[in-house]
């Protein structure tokens, strides 16, 4: 069948969304580390400059109070929003 009705092929050559999010976790700590060397602030948190006990540093990875942080202009939390909404099962 060709067109429209092709309904099966068609099925089986669409991309499924989580391959995206399977890129996005395999990357994400190498994207966050670009980030950080890019920001003068996570900066001054790796060279202690700045000390403050509510930001720790964890495997590369800034964590402020338990939680991952991310420089403002972060394109991962766009990434991750957009990752998340395009899955059928999490997303809208």
């Amino acid at each position: 069948m060709k067109g429209k009705k092709n309904v099966v092929v068609d099925a089986l050559f669409r991309k499924p969304a989580t391959c995206t999010l399977i890129e996005l976790i395999e990357d994400w700590k190498a994207h966050l580390s670009i980030e950080y060397a890019r920001n003068q602030f996570a900066c001054m948190l790796f060279d202690r400059i700045i000390q403050d006990d509510r930001y720790k540093i964890v495997d590369d990875v800034i964590y402020y109070k338990d939680r991952i942080y991310m420089i403002i202009e972060s394109t991962i939390k766009e990434k991750i929003m957009k990752v998340t909404c395009d899955i059928p099962s999490i997303g809208h």
